[in-house]
């Protein structure tokens, strides 16, 4: 409210405001310092006003007319530009921050739009926003409209040809041939893909079992493996065997992709090949597997500046049409070594240019954000993906973030472990952009994370059960709670 208000409508608006914290302060009685009554609120600033030196010395030249027309007294109340003054370290404006604040938990701006038409006092703003900012409610339901956390801290470069891999699976395509699921391999270094048809269900062994037929036969065991959390990946066997084996695992941040984004990008592309080869005729895509894993990798690459066959053969791909005499010459064979050498060093400088560049653009729409251990932060997770928590019935009124819980330690750069309750069924390492700084001195009660889903049989598969029982396997098919019937594990 603006100061050209007369004063007897501005005393109308303090008594409305005034019987608007009654009703906050007795709903809530920790807002104790003021009590029901509409009268309450004001007498008690009366009465600050009289026991204070300060705002008795202004009351007294506001009457004699010593300051300008702003100051104005009314009914025992000092008033600047037709609201209420108040000094900044008055003991009364935390219960009006926390009366306005508490009864609609609004942002900054709107509580301050709405507290300056009835009181002034210097430093407004920066009460108020430290109210909201401490505010559990708010940091549990709220996103920060900020940039993303986290820079983007590359994979290690690989050194050699398909010692370093990653993988992943394409699920929920239509049955063809018993084949459901592609299984994707791509070398970190040269980007060549294999494109591997899986049949559900795929249990790690028999995923193991395909990975040493068609990778390891031909490329050897390889240094390193970057991949998701898949059940298969996590398995107690995978572990097992690849720890004998030599190879170490790289697993991505919980509900971040962009850790294996290569891997990510190959399943796109695998995704739009399949879409135009086989729009019409779906139920046929393992037939063009082959063809399209040949068509990606003799393709040009832009990071590469070459195709990743030639990266791998030393030699550019076979031509597909027929060849027509006098349209290439032939290479000296005693350069031909010397020449993979060359593209391989090539191929190393532009893969950390590439790197480089990629590092740069990502950062440029991130912030560098770091917490250390003891720390309190927020866990923001994603219900509506991680398919394995039971979602709320109103999901969408669900918290945003839960906790708050504590830091553990930092894993590299922009991962961190957090001390989970101890019932928690989820990897406890997540990525720095889902986590949000916990901010003010007063503890919340932890808001507990989602409940995970049971698995239950449903009757379409329990003719398969009683099979495999019958023939003395000891594995079961389950179709979860809340999956289709293809997502059966």
């Amino acid at each position: 409210m603006g100061y050209d208000f007369t004063v007897e409508y501005r005393a109308g608006c303090l008594n409305k405001a005034a019987d608007a914290l009654s009703r906050m302060t007795h709903e809530d009685p920790s807002l104790n310092v003021i009590s029901s009554p509409r009268s309450t609120l004001l007498d008690t600033i009366r009465e600050e006003l009289t026991g204070l030196s300060e705002l008795l010395g202004l009351y007294d030249k506001v009457k004699l007319g010593d300051l300008d027309l702003d100051w104005q007294v009314y009914d025992g109340l000092l008033l600047f530009k037709g609201r209420i003054y108040l000094l900044q370290n008055s003991p009364l404006l935390p219960t009006i921050l926390y009366a306005y604040h508490d009864s609609a938990h609004e942002g900054i701006q709107k509580m301050l739009h709405k507290i300056r038409g009835d009181f002034y006092w210097k430093g407004m703003k920066t009460n108020i926003a430290a109210i909201v900012v401490a505010c559990p409610v708010c940091q549990c339901n709220k996103f920060e409209h900020l940039s993303p956390a986290g820079l983007l801290q590359p994979l290690h470069l690989p050194t050699q040809i398909l010692s370093d891999i990653s993988m992943d699976f394409i699920d929920g395509l239509p049955k063809s041939w018993g084949k459901s699921v592609v299984f994707v391999l791509m070398d970190r270094f040269s980007k060549y893909a294999h494109f591997i048809p899986l049949a559900h269900p795929y249990i790690a062994a028999r995923v193991a079992q395909v990975f040493f037929e068609q990778i390891v036969r031909l490329h050897g065991i390889p240094e390193t493996i970057t991949c998701d959390r898949d059940v298969v990946f996590t398995s107690t066997f995978w572990k097992e065997l690849f720890l004998l084996n030599g190879t170490k695992r790289q697993f991505s941040s919980a509900y971040h992709p962009q850790t294996n984004g290569q891997t990510e990008v190959v399943n796109r592309t695998v995704e739009m090949y399949l879409c135009c080869f086989v729009g019409t005729c779906p139920r046929k895509w393992v037939a063009w597997v082959p063809w399209e894993e040949f068509c990606y990798n003799i393709s040009f690459h832009s990071t590469l500046q070459t195709t990743p066959f030639k990266v791998v053969y030393g030699r550019d791909p076979p031509r597909l049409l027929s060849y027509v005499p006098g349209t290439t010459r032939v290479e000296v064979d005693e350069h031909a070594l010397l020449e993979r050498d060359h593209i391989l060093g090539d191929i190393q400088i532009r893969l950390q240019a590439s790197q480089q560049r990629m590092k740069e653009y990502y950062d440029k729409g991130h912030r560098d954000v770091k917490f250390s251990p003891g720390s309190l932060v927020w866990l923001r997770l994603h219900p509506y993906r991680q398919r394995s928590m039971r979602l709320s019935i109103h999901n969408k009124l669900s918290h945003k973030f839960y906790g708050s819980f504590s830091i553990l330690r930092r894993i590299r750069q922009v991962a961190y472990e957090l001390d989970l309750p101890n019932d928690s069924r989820i990897h406890n390492v997540f990525h720095v952009s889902l986590l949000k700084a916990f901010k003010g001195d007063q503890l919340p009660p932890i808001t507990e994370l989602p409940t995970l889903e049971d698995g239950k049989v449903v009757p379409l598969l329990a003719a398969v059960i009683r099979a495999l029982l019958n023939c003395g396997t000891k594995e079961i098919l389950i179709q979860w709670s809340g999956m289709t019937e293809d997502e059966a594990t």
